[in-house]
C-alpha cells in the first residue's frame, strides 16, 4: 500500500516510522480492521483472493495487476488455506506501510475503504441502468431494447453498432444479455478512485458515468464511442 501501490508490491525497503509501532494498536490496526471488513463481501470472517481482486480492481493504479494481486495475496495467506483472516491481514498490511506517518497511514486506508463502498454502490447503479434497459421487466434485455435505448441515446445509432455492443456483451450467443452478463461486462472495467477515466477499449464506462445514469438514460453512455 506505499506510494499508492498495493502492500506488497515490490516497492523499496525503508525504515519504520517512529509513530508506526507508537500508534499500532489506537489507530493502524482498527482501521486495517475497517478495510478488512470493507474487502470481505460475503462476512465470513475472511478474505479470499476473488474479494482481493476484486477490490484491487477498483483502485484504478496500474500496480494493482493480476499477478501482484497473486503475489499479495499468497504472502497474506501464512498458512496457505486459501484465505486471509483478519489477523494475517492486519499483520501484513501494518508491516507493509510501517515507513509511512500515521497522517498519512490514515489518509491512505480511509481511501482504500471508500473503494471498497464503491463496489457495492457500483453494482447498484448497474442494476438501475440494467432495469431501465429491460423495458418489459422480463429479467433480459433482447435486440429491441438495446436498440430502442441506443436510439435514444443517439439517432444515428445502427446495426452496425448494435451488433458490436451485443457480441461484446452476449458471452453465451443467445440473443440476449442477462443481467449477469450485464454486470460481468462493466465488472471489467477499472474505475479509478479519483474518477480519472482511463479508457482501455472503445465500450468502456466508470464509476462517475454510472453516478450520472441513475436517473435514467441520457448521461449514461452518452460519451462511449460505439454509440457516437
Amino acid at each position: 500500500m506505499g506510494n499508492c501501490t498495493p502492500c506488497g508490491t515490490s516497492a523499496p525497503s525503508r525504515e519504520s516510522h517512529p509513530e508506526a509501532d507508537a500508534h499500532k494498536e489506537t489507530l493502524r490496526l482498527p482501521l486495517l480492521r475497517v478495510a478488512f471488513e470493507a474487502i470481505d463481501k460475503d462476512k465470513s470472517g475472511f478474505v479470499v483472493y476473488d474479494e482481493l481482486a476484486a477490490f484491487g480492481q477498483y483502485i484504478g493504479n496500474r500496480d494493482w495487476s493480476e499477478v501482484e494481486i497473486k503475489k499479495m495475496f499468497a504472502k497474506m495467506d501464512k498458512n496457505s488455506d486459501g484465505k486471509v483472516d483478519l489477523d494475517e491481514f492486519q499483520d501484513f498490511c501494518f508491516n507493509e506501510t510501517k515507513h509511512h506517518s500515521s497522517e498519512r497511514f490514515q489518509a491512505m486506508i480511509q481511501g482504500f475503504i471508500e473503494v471498497g463502498n464503491l463496489v457495492d454502490n457500483r453494482k447498484s447503479m448497474i442494476k438501475a441502468v440494467y432495469d431501465k434497459i429491460d423495458l418489459d421487466g422480463n429479467g433480459f434485455v433482447d435486440r429491441t431494447e438495446m436498440m430502442e435505448f441506443g436510439r435514444f441515446m443517439n439517432s444515428k445509432f445502427d446495426e452496425e453498432k448494435l451488433n458490436k455492443l451485443m457480441d461484446q456483451m452476449d458471452l453465451d450467443k443467445d440473443g440476449i444479455i442477462s443481467y449477469e452478463e450485464f454486470l460481468g461486462y462493466f465488472a471489467k472495467v477499472r474505475a479509478p478512485l479519483l474518477g480519472h477515466v482511463s479508457w482501455e477499449s472503445c465500450m468502456e464506462i466508470n464509476t462517475l458515468d454510472l453516478i450520472r445514469a441513475r436517473g435514467f438514460v441520457a448521461p449514461v453512455l452518452s460519451n462511449l464511442p460505439f454509440l457516437a
